[in-house]
C-alpha cells in the first residue's frame, strides 16, 4: 500500500493524516483508533502528541476509540513522538498512537500508529488495520473516558544522559541555540542540553506558537541563523513540531542541508566502531553518504523512504547507524530505534563539548548540490516512466526500490510520489550545481510528460478490495 487518500484523509505506513476538520477529525479519528485497538488486541496502550491546536480534540477521541476497542490508554500528553516510542519499547507496551503532523504546517494533524516494540507497521499491516477503520461506524461520541496519565520526559532526559558522557561539555560549557518551532521539542531538548552542561538558548519555544515553516529545512532558519551568530554559538539546532527531526545551523550562522545531521553523526559513529560499520539511509539521501562510508572503510545500504522502512533493513544488516537524510532523521539503534531530533542534538553537542567544531566536520565532506522541489499531485511511477529514464539515461544505473531513481558515480535523480501528501518529489543532486540543475529540469518535464496523474487508480482498486 504505497499511497491512500480518501475523502481528504492521507493513509500510509507514516500513519494517517490530513487538514483538521476537512481531511481528519474526531470521527475519523475515533474509528482509526478502535481499529487499531482491536488490531492489536487490546492491552497497555500510549498515547501522545504535540503542540498542534487540534490536538487536545484529536486525543479525545483517540482515547475513547481505542477504549472501546478495548485498550489501556497510558497518555502521556505533549511529548516528542521518539520519546513516547522510546517509553513504549522499554515499557513492553502493546502498541501506541501519537497525534502529529510532523513537519506538515500547522492546519494539518495525523495518527502516527506503531505496534509492540516501537515497531512501525509494514505496508501489509497498514491494508489489514485499514480494513478494519472501513467497519467501524461514527456514533459521535468523543469524551475520553477517565485512563492513567503519566510525564516520561525526565525518564527520557535521564536515560539519554546515562549514555553520553557529559564531563566534557560540562567543563566547556558550548553555547547553543534551540529553534524549538513551537513544538514538543521545547519540553525536551533543552533541558536536556542544560542538563549536560550546555549553555542554551532557546527560540520558537512557546508551545502551540508557530513563527516559522513547521519542516526545517534552511530556508526556514534564518531567525535561528542570526540567534547563532548573536549568541556566538557553537551550534544552532532545528527541530520540526514532534522533535523527531533535526536540522544544523554552524558556528557561522550558516544553515545546513538536512542531509548534514545525519553525514555528521554516521561519520563520527562509523569512525570509533570496530564492526558493523553499516550505515543505512534511504534513495532520497544525498550521495555524500556513500563518501562517507567508503572513508570510513564500511558500507552503505539504501532503502525505500520511511522511516519504518529503513528501520527494517537496519535490523535485516545490523547496521550501527541509519536515518533519513533527506528529513535530518538520525537513527541510533543501541539508543532508540526511531529518528528520534533530541538524541541527534545531545550525541552532537557531545562532540562539540570535546572541542570539536561543527565547521570543522561539515567542511571535511565533498561538496554536493541538491535540488528538491514538488509538483502537485501524486504520480503513478509506471512502465513508460521508467522506460523513459532508462531511454533518457543509458549510462546511469535505474533503479525503482521507491519511485524511480537513475545514478551515477557521483550523481543522482529520484522521481518519487509522496505517501503524506499528494505531491510528487522530484530530486537532483551533483557534484556541481549546474549539473544538478540540469538534471533537475530534465526529470520534471520527464515527469510531466510520461508520468500518470490520474485518478490514484491503485488507490482505487485497493480501496474496493478492502471493502469486499
Amino acid at each position: 500500500m504505497p499511497f491512500m487518500s480518501y475523502d481528504g484523509l492521507i493513509v500510509s505506513p507514516s500513519g494517517y493524516r490530513g487538514i483538521w476538520e476537512k481531511g481528519l477529525n474526531q470521527a475519523m479519528a475515533k474509528k482509526a483508533a478502535k481499529a487499531f485497538a482491536r488490531y492489536v488486541g487490546g492491552g497497555e496502550v500510549i498515547v501522545g502528541r504535540d503542540t498542534r491546536h487540534s490536538g487536545p480534540a484529536l486525543v479525545q477521541a483517540v482515547i475513547a476509540g481505542l477504549y472501546e476497542g478495548g485498550a489501556k490508554i497510558i497518555d502521556v500528553g505533549i511529548a516528542p513522538t521518539p520519546a513516547i516510542i522510546w517509553k513504549a519499547r522499554v515499557s513492553g507496551l502493546n502498541g501506541g498512537v501519537v497525534v502529529s503532523g510532523s513537519h506538515n504546517e500547522p492546519e494539518w494533524n495525523g495518527l502516527k500508529f506503531f505496534l509492540r516494540g516501537g515497531n512501525w507497521p509494514t505496508e501489509k499491516e497498514v491494508d489489514e488495520q485499514y480494513a478494519l477503520y472501513l467497519t467501524e461506524r461514527d456514533d459521535g461520541n468523543y469524551d475520553a473516558p477517565t485512563h492513567e496519565t503519566e510525564d516520561i520526559i525526565d525518564e527520557y532526559v535521564d536515560f539519554i544522559i546515562s549514555n553520553l558522557t557529559s564531563a566534557e561539555i560540562e567543563r566547556n560549557r558550548p553555547r547553543v541555540v534551540i529553534d524549538a518551532a513551537g513544538g514538543a521539542g521545547s519540553r525536551v531538548t533543552p533541558r536536556l542540553l542544560r542538563a549536560l552542561g550546555a549553555e542554551v538558548f532557546v527560540i520558537n519555544g512557546d508551545e502551540g506558537v508557530f513563527n516559522r515553516k513547521m519542516e526545517p529545512t534552511p530556508d526556514a532558519l534564518s531567525r535561528l541563523s542570526d540567534a547563532v551568530k548573536e549568541k556566538n554559538a557553537l551550534v544552532g539546532f532545528a527541530h520540526d513540531c514532534d522533535a523527531d527531526r533535526l536540522t544544523l545551523v554552524d558556528e557561522k550562522g550558516q544553515a545546513q542541508s538536512p542531509n548534514m545531521t545525519l553525514a555528521v553523526i554516521a561519520d563520527q559513529e562509523l569512525k570509533k566502531a570496530d564492526k558493523n560499520k553499516i550505515l543505512v539511509t534511504n534513495v532520497a539521501s544525498s550521495a555524500l553518504f556513500k563518501d562517507i562510508a567508503d572513508r570510513n572503510n564500511g558500507k552503505l545500504v539504501l532503502s525505500k523512504v520511511g522511516e519504518g522502512h529503513v528501520v527494517r533493513k537496519m535490523l535485516e544488516v545490523n547496521a550501527q547507524i541509519g536515518g533519513e537524510g533527506s528529513s535530518g532523521g538520525v537513527i541510533q539503534p543501541k539508543l532508540n530505534l526511531t529518528r528520534d531530533g533530541v538524541l541527534a542534538a545531545a550525541t552532537i553537542t557531545s562532540y562539540i563539548g570535546r572541542g570539536i567544531s561543527l565547521e570543522s566536520l561539515i567542511s571535511s565532506f565533498p561538496v554536493y548540490y541538491l535540488i528538491r522541489d514538488k509538483i502537485n499531485g501524486r504520480a503513478d511511477i509506471g512502465k513508460d516512466m521508467i522506460e523513459a529514464v532508462k531511454s533518457a539515461y543509458p549510462d546511469g544505473q535505474v533503479d525503482t526500490i521507491d519511485g524511480v531513481r537513475v545514478s551515477w558515480e557521483r550523481a543522482w535523480g529520484l522521481v518519487r510520489p509522496s505517501r503524506t501528501e499528494p505531491v510528487t518529489w522530484i530530486t537532483a543532486e551533483a557534484r556541481t550545481q549546474v549539473g544538478a540543475q540540469h538534471l533537475f529540469k530534465e526529470l520534471v518535464a520527464l515527469t510531466k510528460k510520461y508520468a500518470d496523474f490520474g485518478n490514484n487508480k491503485r488507490f482505487f482498486q485497493r480501496l474496493k478490495r478492502l471493502k469486499e
